[in-house]
């Protein structure tokens, strides 16, 4: 039988590149989109879509028990590999693609501590509803 640990890398990677793209997907159509509060609640929807399906597929790996302490872990290991992606695209694109320097004081530390926050408050609200520890 697999360990935990065994389980969460490979979810962790894979639904982190999900973030990491639903969030570049977000930052590149954003500011193309006229109606903000339903493109808000869209991108909204896709991020809680990748947090709730990796924490019922290693519910599934772990023979259908969770803990609230494995939600919040497989929450922040998707959030922090999300947001690295997420701010390295930002990097890449304002200082290589676009030319503009970050002089326009993009934040990269704020999105990915905006990333954690979503992620953490995400798995904890769905592992208080998943938990399964029998």
């Amino acid at each position: 039988m697999e360990t935990k640990e065994q389980i969460l890398k490979p979810i962790a990677y894979t639904f982190g590149l999900f973030l990491g793209l639903v969030i570049i997907l977000s930052l590149i159509i954003e500011p193309f989109i006229a109606q903000k509060i339903i493109f808000s609640i869209l991108s909204f929807s896709a991020t809680l879509l990748v947090f709730i399906t990796g924490i019922k597929k290693f519910k599934t790996k772990n023979a259908n028990k969770i803990s609230l302490v494995d939600t919040i872990k497989i929450g922040l290991a998707i959030a922090v590999i999300g947001a690295l992606i997420a701010a390295l695209y930002t990097y890449v694109n304002l200082n290589y693609i676009t030319e503009q320097t970050t002089s326009n004081n993009y934040n990269y530390a704020m999105l990915i501590i905006r990333t954690l926050s979503v992620g953490l408050i995400i798995s904890l609200v769905t592992g208080l509803i998943v938990k399964n520890e029998r």
